[in-house]
């Protein structure tokens, strides 16, 4: 009896550790913009009957990346119908349906409002420590005026609370809020405290797009810069090749760092190569290297024939070389 409840056991995480494989191939598909695999795949492990949990949330997340909003919901609604009690379920038909109301005309989309709020109420009402919840209400009650709802106290109230769960979302909630309020001077303070106490990415990239948005490129720059020591990310070099432009300064680094994007290119990096290319054309223009400039902005149009940015960029090139 011991030797057959060991050999049922034992097929039992055989058939988890294929079925997981097979799940991370699908994923990993999905992380490179794949879809058409990663559907493919999805189905296949739909068909088999697997996890049918794990695997509706893996069709939701990819059609969701593609926007499908309806399929994506169909999946997810799938979700909630077997495991109503699922924080995560909640979010992400929430937020797929709050994705879809972006898509219809302003009176269908206030009739999506009750529903997800109510999605992303329950988030956190089952998982009071859901980070992107929080985050998702945040937002929702900045976007939605209080006389349906939302409100700025209420994203406050939410801010207050992520603080609990993570001091750095918190820290980040509260730089979000001082920006809707323009409250400039309070947002950099929290951002700043955000960088010090996190050191991550997304902080260091939130406070560089802060100083982006208010025209601040240098100080950008140098975040970015400052970024760059501490984390290997193509995102950071492109932003780095990109506020060299903007602020017309540390050409070299720019060029460095764009061109390391370009060689090191991947496309989940979700930064399309073409604006490699144009921002290597930019720096190489600025920096009298007309002839490289030529070579890359065309590089760049191939790519992308009608990349609008990039016809102008090219016109101000040929200027330059008198053709």
């Amino acid at each position: 009896m011991r030797q057959i409840i060991f050999l049922f056991f034992w097929c039992a995480i055989a058939t988890v550790s294929a079925q997981s494989k097979d799940l991370d191939q699908a994923r990993e598909y999905l992380a490179k913009s794949e879809f058409v695999r990663a559907e493919r795949l999805g189905l296949q492990l739909e068909q088999q009957g697997q996890d049918a949990y794990l695997v509706n949330e893996l069709l939701g997340d990819i059609y969701s990346a593609q926007k499908q909003w309806d399929k994506a919901l169909k999946r997810y609604g799938t979700l909630l119908e077997v495991h109503a009690d699922s924080a995560n379920a909640h979010f992400k038909y929430g937020g797929a349906l709050g994705m879809k109301a972006l898509q219809v005309n302003r009176f269908k989309a206030i009739t999506y409002v009750d529903d997800i709020q109510e999605h992303f109420e329950q988030t956190v009402r089952l998982d009071p420590s859901h980070i992107p919840g929080r985050w998702a209400l945040i937002e929702f009650y900045l976007q939605l005026p209080s006389i349906l709802g939302g409100g700025y106290d209420k994203a406050q109230e939410q801010a207050l609370t992520l603080a609990e769960v993570s001091p750095v979302d918190g820290l980040m909630a509260k730089a979000r809020l001082a920006e809707y309020e323009e409250d400039w001077a309070l947002a950099e303070k929290y951002y700043w405290r955000a960088v010090d106490r996190g050191q991550s990415i997304w902080t260091y990239q939130s406070l560089a797009r802060f100083y982006e948005n208010r025209k601040r490129y240098k100080e950008a720059l140098a975040v970015s810069i400052t970024a760059s020591g501490r984390h290997q990310d193509a995102r950071i070099d492109y932003q780095i090749g990109k506020l060299s432009v903007l602020s017309g300064a540390e050409f070299d680094q720019g060029l460095q760092a764009i061109q390391k994007f370009i060689k090191e290119f991947h496309s989940e990096n979700g930064i399309p190569l073409e604006w490699g290319y144009y921002r290597l054309a930019q720096i190489q223009r600025l920096t009298g290297e007309v002839d490289k400039a030529y070579n890359a902005i065309q590089l760049a149009l191939t790519y992308r024939p009608k990349f609008e940015q990039a016809i102008d960029e090219k016109d101000l090139i040929v200027k330059l070389k008198g053709i």
